[in-house]
């Protein structure tokens, strides 16, 4: 990975920004209109359940299809990275997420400040000449046994202004 971001001052918590190429990736998702970006966690599980039947699961992955926050109603993906195919059905769908160039942070706490990662990446974007190009994705990488200790990755696919 190559840093090309500085600090940005828009948190209380200094938030740096890299840009990099996501690979292409195997995923299994469940996309649907939700109540609130907070009632993704059901989608979460019904997708989980799902690839618990067959030996599957892999890293969590939300996927926002919205252009600009919604405080109801929110189009909302649950994916969840595979390193095979499993067979669809019911509303999981499998197929490769495409490779996109992204403006990333790491965010360490509860998701609900995840709001403050992507206030400081549009910050950045706005700084370096970029302009986001697509949905937005946030990579759970560790669920901690408390909210402080969650470690998510808010990932904004970008293009140069």
């Amino acid at each position: 990975m190559l840093k090309i971001g500085a600090f940005s001052r828009v948190c209380q918590v200094p938030v740096s920004a890299l840009r990099y190429y996501v690979e292409p990736q195997l995923v299994a998702d469940i996309r649907s209109v939700i109540p609130s970006y907070g009632a993704i966690g059901a989608l979460f599980d019904e997708l989980y359940a799902y690839l618990g039947q067959h030996g599957a699961g892999g890293m969590a992955v939300g996927i926002d299809h919205n252009e600009e926050y919604k405080e109801r109603d929110p189009e909302m993906e649950a994916a969840a990275y595979l390193a095979a195919p499993v067979p669809e059905g019911g509303r999981v769908r499998v197929y490769t997420l495409s490779g996109v160039t992204v403006a990333s942070t790491i965010h360490r706490g509860p998701w609900e400040g995840l709001s403050q990662a992507y206030t400081a990446l549009m910050v950045w974007l706005q700084a370096s000449g970029y302009t986001p190009s697509g949905a937005s994705r946030e990579l759970y990488l560790q669920q901690g046994a408390t909210p402080d200790a969650h470690v998510t990755e808010v990932q904004i696919p970008v293009r140069q202004r």
